[in-house]
């Protein structure tokens, strides 16, 4: 009658939501197909990048190159694969795009140097071009991470990748979790049930979040439910369920999950600023500061004033075409300077391309008493989606961010770097609170964490969050990454005005 009374309970939520059951019937997780989907996806974009690369060093440089003298490229994927796998990029659930971006590299260039070795071994490398080993590589770690993003955006669209998760605690802490796995669902861990220690028996279906809801009770009866609805996976709330019951997820096999995750209470922390300390027994977790160490401080202006340098025609032939059209398409200057908070609170004038009109302050005032709802607006994220004061030029300036190029001076005088927290006025302050000990620490960035997220459609929180995230994590790699998707969300434009 019990087992009766359980089978029902499954029969149910698979009825709600019947893309629970793709796998199970075939005793075959979520997590495996998600392996074999990317490693098919690694395996054609391998292929594909050695036939681009071929052909480019024919067209360019060799034409008179046999492409089957270079065969022992495809024989060395699997290496790749291999390699892949044991760094634990399958099925790359969970793991942040900076921590992927590194991998990805060093292994594609370790794995680039040992085939160099092998054919050196074996006195064959004198037959191989050099050129187009560079080539290849070059190309592998520009592409293959954008290839590996757009696998799992299809995956997740034909339901071929991510892993279904249980969360254990549903007060606010696991609401707010949930939300965050919703909206970054390349995180690819998806919340497929909650389980609720007061929700009503056996099961209940939430409209507000189109999830079904278990009590702990319901487990308890019958332990391999979870395995029942296909789920192997549970992140664990431990403020917000009962201790015995977590005690039991974490320690009892009968289960049968296979990654169980607690949530740290500690907001910011993870990644690879927190290392474990065992006091023989006892566990600490130490906690660093990565971007306010002055080692990691010179190295980053290094970084910045390389760029710039680098860049700097192309970046001069841009600013001078803007200015221009700056000049021709309204009255006034073509730089504008504000007054910002930099390194440890001093004021600092930030430099940008001028995108409103001359008497701009005088047609603000104007505009937010007549438009309170505006002013509220304005209030909450000093920003406006529909500013008054902001010219024609000026809105294409501020849909692709060339109006922040000028700052660059200020990466040169040493008061800004190329990536760091946002640049923000006394007024805001307040709404950093005792963050604000961490974030007055570093210097302020021409782009960050909250450009990347989603610009001026990310809530004030969620800025303030990204900030102190970016100054404890930070990482030459985040560094990478930011700049790469900063790229993309230029070309997007979303979230700027």
């Amino acid at each position: 009658m019990e087992t009766h009374a359980i089978n029902g309970t499954v029969v149910k939520i698979k009825q709600q939501y019947p893309h629970l059951r793709c796998f199970s019937k075939l005793h075959i997780t979520k997590r495996d197909f998600s392996i074999a989907w990317l490693i098919l996806s690694d395996l054609a974009t391998y292929l594909l990048l050695y036939l681009v690369a071929i052909q480019l060093y024919r067209l360019i440089f060799e034409r008179s190159l046999d492409p089957q003298r270079y065969f022992i490229f495809l024989a060395f994927i699997p290496i790749f694969i291999l390699l892949f796998a044991i760094a634990g990029l399958y099925p790359g659930v969970g793991i942040t795009p900076p921590q992927e971006l590194r991998l990805l590299t060093l292994i594609t260039t370790a794995a680039m140097f040992l085939l160099a070795t092998f054919l050196f071994l074996f006195q064959e490398g004198q037959i191989y071009s050099r050129g187009l080993f560079l080539l290849y590589w070059a190309i592998t770690i520009i592409i293959l991470p954008l290839s590996r993003l757009v696998a799992r955006r299809v995956g997740l669209a034909l339901n071929t990748w991510g892993d279904s998760v249980v969360i254990v605690g549903y007060g606010p802490r696991g609401r707010a979790f949930r939300d965050i796995l919703q909206k970054n669902r390349l995180i690819g861990m998806i919340p497929v049930l909650i389980i609720d220690q007061d929700s009503p028996q056996p099961v209940t279906f939430s409209e507000d979040h189109n999830l079904p809801v278990l009590h702990p009770a319901e487990l308890e009866k019958d332990p391999l439910l979870l395995n029942a609805l296909g789920v192997v996976n549970a992140v664990i709330v431990p403020t917000e369920i009962d201790q015995a019951f977590q005690h039991r997820l974490v320690d009892d096999q009968t289960f049968g999950l296979q990654r169980v995750i607690l949530l740290s209470e500690l907001g910011w922390v993870g990644g690879d600023v927190v290392t474990t300390v065992d006091f023989q027994g006892v566990l600490g977790l130490e906690v660093e500061r990565n971007l306010l160490k002055k080692r990691n401080i010179l190295i980053k202006r290094a970084f910045d004033i390389s760029l710039v340098f680098l860049f700097s025609p192309v970046l001069a032939l841009i600013m001078m075409l803007v200015g221009l059209l700056i000049k021709l398409d309204s009255d006034g200057p073509i730089f504008y300077r504000q007054k910002r908070l930099g390194f440890m609170g001093h004021d600092i004038y930030v430099w940008k391309f001028r995108s409103m009109v001359s008497n701009a302050d005088e047609i603000f005032a104007n505009y937010l008493d007549e438009n309170p709802a505006y002013r509220a607006e304005w209030e909450e994220s000093h920003k406006l989606k529909n500013d008054p004061r902001v010219t024609r030029m000026g809105k294409l300036l501020r849909k692709t961010s060339l109006d922040e190029l000028p700052q660059l001076w200020n990466v040169i005088k040493g008061e800004m770097s190329l990536i760091g927290p946002r640049p923000i006025v006394q007024d805001e302050v307040k709404y950093y609170g005792q963050t604000y000990l961490v974030f007055q620490q570093a210097l302020p960035g021409v782009t960050g964490l909250w450009q990347i997220s989603g610009r001026n459609d990310v809530d004030y929180d969620s800025r303030v969050r990204l900030d102190e995230y970016y100054i404890r994590h930070w990482s030459h790699w985040l560094d990478i990454y930011i700049l790469l998707r900063t790229a993309w969300v230029v070309v997007r434009g979303k979230g700027a005005y």
